[in-house]
């Protein structure tokens, strides 16, 4: 029978200085937020005098942090996304699962960018280019216009030309 971990029955609160429980007092005691944070939500899970923040934990599993900073070009509308496992960008995450991200011209025009193997490409119509002006790509983990999650753009590039 194969052990299954789970955390979707609660949470773990835990604030950006590490304090939580008994290393408000302790500094031996506090926990450091590293690999398992994920995001933020909207429910205020801790309390330090008066003092308030959100997060969400996962104690349960083990993950490796993975990143990506830049968008290539590689055509006029099309850029590649490439996910890295490391700081130094020399290792592609390509055992990931595939999942989508959403990318935006201008903060519109939303294109799903499929992710297979730790890369993506992003395909945008050029028509919808503003000329004489600053195109911007804007990259969200999720839609912008889903009415039950709110999501919000994690990375910016703006198009030179």
């Amino acid at each position: 029978m194969q052990k299954v971990l789970e955390c979707s029955l609660g949470e773990m609160s835990a604030n950006p200085n590490g304090i939580y429980g008994p290393g408000v007092n302790d500094t031996s005691k506090r926990l450091y937020i590293g690999p398992n944070f994920y995001g933020v939500n909207t429910i205020v899970t801790w309390d330090l005098d008066g003092t308030v923040g959100a997060g969400t934990m996962c104690p349960r599993i083990q993950t490796t942090p993975i990143h990506f900073n830049n968008l290539t070009y590689i055509s006029p509308g099309v850029y590649e996304i490439i996910f890295y496992i490391d700081d130094e960008n020399t290792t592609v995450a390509k055992d990931l699962p595939d999942f989508t991200i959403y990318g935006y011209l201008n903060g519109k025009n939303e294109t799903e960018i499929n992710v297979h193997n730790g890369i993506g490409l992003l395909k945008l119509d050029t028509n919808d280019y503003l000329s004489n002006q600053t195109n911007e790509i804007w990259i969200s983990a999720g839609s912008l216009f889903d009415e039950e999650r709110t999501f919000r753009v994690i990375f910016y590039y703006n198009i030179t030309n």
